[in-house]
């Protein structure tokens, strides 16, 4: 019941999470 739910979660936060790390990276590479 909740395996379709739960990897569409678990996409849906690894996307957001990756999305996060690539912000945080380039702010980082922008920072003296």
């Amino acid at each position: 019941l909740a395996t379709r739910y739960d990897k569409l979660a678990l996409t849906y936060r690894g996307g957001v999470v990756l999305r996060a790390i690539t912000i945080w990276l380039h702010e980082l590479g922008d920072t003296p």
